[in-house]
């Protein structure tokens, strides 16, 4: 699930880590389209259950998000355990609930907005100009081969716009509880976890009713999607899911 940008590109290059036969599907959020916003986590999880749904009709489902990605992929499981449906993973990528003291510094600039298409060659870990413009973001990505040079500045309007609208989301979100297991992964190295001891992965235990697994990742929060994050996820995830297959296999 795509984090607050509404582009889930990043998820990419999990696909080097994992299994040929696996696909990785990527949500990504309407208002990149152009479509209206969804105005609550709850409403956006049951917009993406129903696409889920339309490629795959039955579970085992494993969900994955990032940042604002996790809040939303937490209320896809819940909403697909209500509907009777298994999720045999859930993974979060330093996904928090977002309080008050930390509303203000998260709403997004240009240069947030940047590092959050989660490419090393655009942001990720490397320093971008906070002072950069709408326009001057257009002509960097210009700039660079790839997907990313087809974005236009209106392109980048709509992605800031719903940037703004996923923080007011994480703001107002009171999660549920998912039955089973989370597999968290930190960033590690990012300044505002290390600020807050209540931005941390123990603080989903009560949100789930089963264990937090917590794999720490040498980055900053921007920084979870490029290449050497991956390297650290993609194999956990990997593992997490050849461990899953095993069980099932022993219990048929």
């Amino acid at each position: 699930v795509h984090p607050a940008i509404g582009l889930s590109w990043c998820f990419a290059g999990l696909l080097s880590h994992l299994p040929p036969e696996r696909p990785v599907y990527g949500l990504q959020a309407p208002h990149v389209a152009g479509e209206e916003s969804h105005r609550t986590i709850a409403e956006a999880a049951k917009y993406y259950v129903a696409h889920m749904k339309s490629v795959q009709p039955e579970g085992p489902y494993h969900v994955l998000g990032w940042s604002l990605g996790g809040l939303i992929a937490h209320e896809v499981a819940v909403q697909l355990q209500e509907g009777g449906d298994e999720v045999a993973l859930l993974g979060m990528m330093d996904s928090y609930q977002l309080s008050d003291r930390w509303l203000e510094q998260a709403m997004p600039s240009v240069a947030s907005i940047i590092a959050e298409f989660g490419s090393d060659l655009l942001g990720g870990d490397a320093d971008i100009d906070p002072r950069l413009t709408l326009q001057e973001a257009a002509e960097l990505l210009r700039g660079r081969s790839g997907p990313f040079a087809a974005l236009t500045i209106e392109h980048l309007e709509r992605l800031y716009t719903g940037y703004e609208n996923g923080t007011a989301q994480a703001h107002g979100f009171r999660p549920r509880v998912f039955d089973g297991d989370l597999v968290f992964f930190t960033a590690a190295d990012d300044e505002i976890n290390r600020a807050d001891p209540a931005r941390c992965a123990a603080a989903w235990q009560p949100h789930v009713t089963g264990m937090v697994h917590d794999q720490l990742v040498r980055c900053t929060h921007a920084g979870m999607t490029t290449p050497e994050s991956l390297a650290v996820i993609g194999p956990v995830l990997r593992d997490q899911l050849a461990e899953i297959e095993a069980r099932r296999e022993g219990t048929r």
